[in-house]
């Protein structure tokens, strides 16, 4: 017999019915459709930070993450969009997970890095962006985060 997940009379609070809600979907995600610049060789946010998405990663400590926006590069130069984390989990962003490309042509391009050993507890993801030179463009820039 199970019990059940809250007592006759007892209310959840805001930060339970969140867990509870990412657990039953299973994948939160953000989109800022914004299409913004930048020029910074060292991983940055946009004029629009994010998109930003903050789930509570469960006993197992996996999560995969998947990236997705429209991307292009004045003069054919790389750009990239990677991911940071805080809270329960830290790291920064970086090329080794990172979707990227090198060309003048607006392309969408998606990613997954599924993410294993992560602690337990709430952990926000935000994405991050840069260019290897000249200017990078990004529009339509979603954050898919699914726990397990």
């Amino acid at each position: 017999m199970t019990s059940p997940l809250f007592n006759a009379g007892q209310y959840p609070t805001s930060a339970e019915l969140e867990q509870l809600s990412n657990r039953l979907a299973g994948m939160t995600q953000a989109t800022v459709a914004t299409s913004q610049t930048t020029t910074s060789t060292s991983f940055t946010d946009l004029a629009t930070v994010g998109p930003t998405v903050t789930v509570t990663v469960g006993d197992s400590g996996i999560v995969e993450v998947v990236l997705s926006t429209q991307i292009s590069n004045v003069g054919g130069n790389h750009a990239y969009a990677s991911f940071t984390t805080s809270g329960a989990n830290v790291s920064a962003a970086a090329d080794t997970r990172a979707i990227y490309i090198a060309s003048t042509n607006v392309t969408r391009f998606s990613g997954s890095f599924p993410l294993t050993g992560l602690a337990p507890g709430i952990t926000t993801f935000t994405m991050k962006y840069r260019v290897s030179a000249s200017t990078g463009t990004f529009a339509d820039r979603t954050l898919h985060i699914k726990t397990f």
